[in-house]
């Protein structure tokens, strides 16, 4: 998908972390006491944030780029097919667009499924049987 993550970036990440933070800016010592309490190096840690940071900016690229097609627009708003609040069309203007917002959010986490499961597709699995 062409997603990189910079060293600035993950850094400014974990810097900006409270639970990395004394008195409001980020603490070394408290950074490496909280990783070795988790029994985590800091290059470990980092690898694993990384991953973390990149798996989300590939959710969120995804997830942008879903769009309601104008049938699905003409579908949402055909369910709204009597008046939400009597005669007010700002509550009834309200309500379609609620409507639309989640027939969005439907559409786009079945297109995070997908590609979550297109992507767990392609990791080669071992099963190893002797230690089952």
């Amino acid at each position: 998908m062409g997603v990189r993550v910079s060293d600035a970036d993950l850094r400014e990440l974990i810097m900006q972390t409270p639970v990395f933070q004394k008195n409001g800016a980020f603490d070394p010592e408290l950074y490496q006491r909280i990783l070795a309490a988790n029994h985590l190096t800091p290059a470990a840690f980092e690898a694993l944030q990384h991953q973390e940071v990149l798996a989300n900016k590939a959710r969120m690229i995804v997830r942008d780029s879903v769009a309601l097609t104008p049938s699905e627009v003409a579908e949402g708003q055909s369910l709204m097919t009597r008046p939400a609040d009597g005669n007010d069309p700002a509550k009834a203007a309200e309500a379609k667009q609620r409507v639309l917002d989640d027939m969005l959010l439907q559409k786009q986490q079945r297109a995070l499924a997908s590609f979550q499961q297109a992507m767990k597709a392609k990791l080669p699995v071992t099963i190893r049987r002797e230690l089952l």
